[in-house]
Protein backbone atom coordinates (compact mmCIF):
# COMPACT_ATOMS: atom_id res chain seq x y z
CA UNK A 1 0.00 0.00 0.00
CA UNK A 2 1.36 3.41 -0.92
CA UNK A 3 1.84 6.18 1.63
CA UNK A 4 -0.95 8.15 -0.04
CA UNK A 5 -3.39 5.23 0.21
CA UNK A 6 -2.58 4.66 3.88
CA UNK A 7 -2.90 8.36 4.70
CA UNK A 8 -6.17 8.58 2.77
CA UNK A 9 -7.55 5.63 4.74
CA UNK A 10 -6.49 7.27 8.00
CA UNK A 11 -8.13 10.56 7.05
CA UNK A 12 -11.37 8.79 6.11
CA UNK A 13 -11.50 6.56 9.19
CA UNK A 14 -10.24 8.87 11.93
CA UNK A 15 -11.16 12.33 10.71
CA UNK A 16 -14.33 11.41 8.74
CA UNK A 17 -13.10 13.17 5.60
CA UNK A 18 -14.78 12.11 2.38
CA UNK A 19 -12.44 10.13 0.14
CA UNK A 20 -13.58 12.35 -2.77
CA UNK A 21 -12.02 15.39 -1.06
CA UNK A 22 -8.64 13.76 -0.50
CA UNK A 23 -6.24 14.85 -3.23
CA UNK A 24 -2.50 15.50 -3.18
CA UNK A 25 -3.02 19.18 -3.93
CA UNK A 26 -5.59 19.68 -1.13
CA UNK A 27 -4.32 21.77 1.74
CA UNK A 28 -4.68 20.37 5.21
CA UNK A 29 -6.95 23.34 5.90
CA UNK A 30 -9.09 22.46 2.83
CA UNK A 31 -9.54 19.03 4.39
CA UNK A 32 -10.96 20.67 7.51
CA UNK A 33 -7.98 19.97 9.75
CA UNK A 34 -7.32 22.62 12.38
CA UNK A 35 -3.93 22.95 14.07
CA UNK A 36 -4.77 20.41 16.77
CA UNK A 37 -5.98 17.89 14.17
CA UNK A 38 -2.78 18.38 12.17
CA UNK A 39 -0.68 17.61 15.25
CA UNK A 40 -2.78 14.50 15.88
CA UNK A 41 -2.38 13.47 12.24
CA UNK A 42 1.40 13.87 12.47
CA UNK A 43 1.56 11.63 15.55
CA UNK A 44 -0.61 9.08 13.75
CA UNK A 45 1.69 9.17 10.70
CA UNK A 46 4.75 8.62 12.87
CA UNK A 47 3.08 5.62 14.52
CA UNK A 48 1.65 4.22 11.30
CA UNK A 49 4.92 4.35 9.36
CA UNK A 50 7.43 3.97 12.21
CA UNK A 51 9.10 7.28 11.38
CA UNK A 52 9.87 10.55 13.11
CA UNK A 53 8.91 13.85 11.52
CA UNK A 54 11.02 16.65 12.98
CA UNK A 55 9.05 19.71 14.07
CA UNK A 56 10.72 22.00 11.52
CA UNK A 57 9.77 19.61 8.71
CA UNK A 58 6.24 19.16 10.02
CA UNK A 59 5.71 22.94 10.17
CA UNK A 60 6.33 23.15 6.42
CA UNK A 61 3.52 20.78 5.51
CA UNK A 62 0.79 22.70 3.70
CA UNK A 63 -0.77 20.18 1.33
CA UNK A 64 -1.50 16.50 1.58
CA UNK A 65 1.15 16.04 -1.11
CA UNK A 66 3.69 17.69 1.20
CA UNK A 67 2.79 15.19 3.92
CA UNK A 68 3.07 12.22 1.54
CA UNK A 69 6.48 13.43 0.33
CA UNK A 70 7.73 13.90 3.90
CA UNK A 71 6.54 10.41 4.89
CA UNK A 72 8.12 8.84 1.79
CA UNK A 73 11.40 10.68 2.41
CA UNK A 74 11.54 9.51 6.04
CA UNK A 75 10.63 5.94 5.05
CA UNK A 76 13.47 5.88 2.49
CA UNK A 77 15.91 7.19 5.11
CA UNK A 78 14.78 4.53 7.57
CA UNK A 79 15.18 1.79 4.94
CA UNK A 80 18.48 3.06 3.59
Amino acid sequence: MSSFDAIRDLLVEKFQISADEIRLEATLEDLGLDSLSVVELLFDLEDLFGIELPQEEAQGLVTLGDAVEAVDRRRRQADG
